[in-house]
């Protein structure tokens, strides 16, 4: 589902340089379209495990013989988030080609090179895959129980706002404030920790997830 979402936007991204009759469009539109067909791929990979559901129970039954929807929801957002980073240590490492190490662009994290940087961001996005499918999976599934539309439920639109604002910060590193003073990649990677916390903590609230003893 990741890699049709990531096929979908490639597609929208070739016809929009092609119509520009420019080499590239920047990061702005892929962003946009990616992160829209990312969700919409989201919802869908939803609507499949719920046809097989019955299925899944079977397999995934942990003999409580309950279904656990927040179980499926994190097995999908894992799937979501390791596909995600394949993608972008597949996309670093060929840059990396090359007999050299690439600094991070703006000399904005001097010290650091863009293999320590990607990791990091690889991580947090890894993490908050899993939490934006258990927050969406749960808001669809007490939408499915009321009979109400997805459209209007938070749990939708903080998934979606949430995700824009954490991929318009992965490029805050090389982004100018007034077109004067860089923003610099340890603010954008230290807002990617705070919205990955919030997110953790608002997954286990909806999931219904607690925190055990040892």
């Amino acid at each position: 589902m990741w890699l049709l979402s990531a096929l979908i936007t490639s597609i929208f991204w070739q016809i929009e340089v092609a119509a520009s009759k420019a080499q590239t469009t920047g990061t702005l539109f892929p962003i946009i379209f990616g992160v829209f067909f990312q969700e919409v791929f989201r919802y869908l990979y939803w609507k499949l495990l719920k046809k097989a559901e019955d299925g899944l129970n079977t397999l995934g039954d942990d003999g409580s013989g309950k279904t656990s929807h927040a179980k499926q929801a994190m097995v999908a957002g894992l799937g979501f988030g390791v596909m995600s980073q394949i993608m972008q240590a597949n996309i670093v490492i060929n840059a990396a080609a090359g007999p050299w190490t690439m600094e991070t662009p703006g000399g904005t994290c001097p010290g650091y090179s863009i293999f320590f940087i990607s990791s990091v961001t690889s991580a947090l996005f890894g993490m908050m895959n899993i939490c934006w499918s258990t927050i969406m999976y749960m808001g669809a599934e007490q939408r499915l129980g009321s009979g109400k539309s997805l459209l209007t439920d938070w749990h939708l639109w903080l998934v979606v706002i949430s995700h824009y604002a954490a991929s318009f910060l992965t490029v805050g590193g090389t982004m100018t404030k007034n077109h004067q003073e860089p923003l610099g990649c340890g603010t954008s990677i230290g807002s990617l920790v705070v919205i990955t916390i919030a997110l953790g903590l608002t997954a286990m609230k909806v999931s219904g997830l607690k925190m055990k003893k040892a």
